[in-house]
């Protein structure tokens, strides 16, 4: 996993896996995943990143549901499809501080 911040335009991109991406979906205004040919994630991309960071820090996936602000809110279906994978990225990101 690589995670790199483009302040020039506030952007932080973490790369899931070492393959290409062959397609994108918005699960917010904020939250872009890319997949690969097979439909697999690599790679999730945050928007606004300084605007929306440092504030709650959700741990479970209904803590998830609840988080709002610049435009990040993430209907049901999402949250179940991506939850759990948006957790483990926050997870790794406070853990490195």
């Amino acid at each position: 996993m690589k995670i790199r911040y483009f302040p020039d335009t506030d952007t932080l991109y973490i790369a899931l896996a070492e393959r290409d991406s062959s397609s994108s979906e918005a699960i917010s205004d904020n939250l872009i995943v890319d997949f690969d040919a097979q439909g697999r994630p690599v790679g999730l991309t945050v928007e606004h990143y300084s605007q929306i960071s440092d504030k709650r820090q959700p741990t479970t996936l209904a803590e998830l549901g609840t988080v709002t602000g610049v435009g990040v809110g993430v209907g049901q279906a999402k949250l179940e499809r991506y939850g759990d994978a948006v957790l483990r990225v926050l997870q790794v990101l406070q853990a490195a501080g």
